[in-house]
């Protein structure tokens, strides 16, 4: 398996948690945000793409760590 590492999280406060990667995790040198305008996508919406995305990068296995929320439960249908 290579040695990729990935994070895959969510966040209210994304200034906030980027100041706190690039101090805290040396591994990352991209970033890939999803944004909405007018609130047209809630936080079960955003937990449901995080998981989705964890699902598929466990299911790839082309990674040798998730980052973030692992929801070791069943992906989301």
């Amino acid at each position: 398996m290579p040695a990729t590492r990935i994070y895959i999280g969510e966040t209210d406060d994304l200034p906030g948690r980027l100041d706190s990667h690039s101090k805290n995790k040396d591994f990352w040198n991209r970033v890939i945000v999803f944004t909405s305008k007018d609130a047209n996508l809630n936080k079960a919406h955003i937990r449901h793409l995080e998981g989705h995305l964890i699902a598929l990068a466990k299911a790839a296995n082309r990674v040798k760590a998730l980052q973030g929320r692992d929801a070791g439960g069943p992906a989301p249908a």
